[in-house]
Parts: structure tokens; C-alpha cells; sequence
């Protein structure tokens, strides 16, 4: 079932909240544990040719609970007729999503693309890459702690990136509707319940997504 996941971020040092536990505080999050983890992101290619505006993004995580191997298909929403259907190039047992990426400003979103993912536990990327399919690694490693409140369905990640630039984000998922686009009730939600508290001081919204912002130096 496609989702929707609403985002907002920011750097610390052009302004609002500092502190993880300053966002936690701001949003009414219950305390609980945070995760650390260190993320690469891959150039995937591949025997398919993409349409204009499309791109694959690999990326293992690794974590305390082991290193999660991800392909993600992102572009302009909606996929066009030759990626229908898009087999995700990894091989076990593998987490399909479908997501409309939203990302937040103060006054409303200020970018958005689809994504269809797929995610498997490996030890590496390419060993999980279907025939045909190669991932170039980045030379950049970053570091991420994430805090998710599963009651309240808010994430908090905190990046530091390879380059030594800080990001915060907070995210959240919401409803899509039938036309395959996110629902108002759900976008209206993360504004009254993230985006308000935490741009009613000096925030200055990213329209960057992260794979954007972690690949520049």
C-alpha cells in the first residue's frame, strides 16, 4: 500500500532548534533509545534505461541490528508506462515500499517526487544485486542517530555528514489517496503537529533530500 512520508530539515548552524533532545522536547516525544548508524549511498546502474527525471539510489545502513541494503527507483510522480511494473534488482527476502517523498517548508511543501524501494538484510550491496545491475560506492560515510515514536509515527534523525555539515530531520508517514497523491488530512496533520512548533522560531527548511545534501562536499 503506497504511503506518503512528509519531511522537514535543516541545519543547526543557519538557525533552529540545536539539540536532539531540544526536537524531542519540542514535539512531545517520549524519551526512549537512539540508534546510531553509519549510512553509504551507491550509484546504481543497470540493463533498464530510465526516463528523464528518474534515477537509482543504493544505500547500506548499518546498525546495531545489522546492515540493511537498499535500491531505491525515485522521480516525478507518476511512474511512467515502461517502469510499470518495477522489479526491485535485489535478491532475498526482500521490504518493497512505495512512498510520495514530501519536503517541508515553514509556509508548505516545498518539494516532492515518488520513490519504490526495496530493502534486504546482507552484508553488502552487491552481493544482493540482481544480474545485470552494479553499485559504485561513495567514498563518503556518514554518521546518523535516529529516534522513532512508534505511537506518535514521528521520526528524528540527526546526520553528520561526510563533509562535516550537521542535518537534522524529522519525518513522518500519512495516507495517500486513490489518485496515488498524499491526502490533505495527512499533510495537514504534519504541519499542525511538526512543521508549526518547529518554525515558529528560526528554521530555514531544506528542499534538499538527504541523498541531495549527503552528496555534496
Amino acid at each position: 500500500m503506497p504511503t506518503a512520508e512528509h519531511a522537514i530539515r535543516w541545519d543547526p548552524s543557519q538557525g533552529g532548534p540545536q539539540h536532539l533532545s531540544q526536537v524531542a522536547s519540542m514535539l512531545g516525544l517520549r524519551e526512549g533509545k537512539w540508534k546510531h548508524m553509519t549510512v553509504r549511498y551507491f550509484s546504481v546502474e543497470g540493463p533498464v534505461a530510465l526516463p528523464p527525471g528518474y534515477r537509482l539510489i543504493g544505500r547500506e545502513r548499518t546498525g546495531p541490528d545489522g546492515t540493511e541494503c537498499m535500491v531505491k527507483l525515485r522521480g516525478p510522480a507518476p511512474l511512467p508506462e515502461p517502469l510499470l511494473p518495477w522489479a526491485i534488482p535485489l535478491k532475498g527476502e526482500l521490504k518493497r515500499k512505495q512512498e510520495f517523498d514530501v519536503s517541508w517548508g515553514a509556509e508548505g511543501p516545498l518539494t516532492s517526487a515518488l520513490s519504490v524501494s526495496g530493502t534486504v538484510v546482507a552484508a553488502s550491496l552487491q552481493e544482493v544485486l540482481t544480474d545485470g545491475y552494479h553499485a559504485t560506492p561513495s567514498e563518503r560515510m556518514h554518521q546518523m542517530v535516529r529516534l522513532k515514536d512508534k505511537a506518535l509515527d514521528i521520526t528524528i534523525e540527526a546526520w553528520h555528514l561526510h563533509s562535516g555539515r550537521h542535518i537534522f530531520e524529522v519525518s513522518g508517514e500519512g495516507e495517500v489517496g486513490a489518485d496515488g497523491l498524499p491526502m490533505d488530512v495527512a499533510s495537514d496533520a504534519f504541519q499542525l503537529r511538526v512543521v508549526r512548533p518547529l518554525t515558529a522560531g528560526s528554521l530555514k527548511a531544506l528542499a534538499q533530500g538527504l541523498t541531495t545534501l549527503a552528496e555534496q562536499t
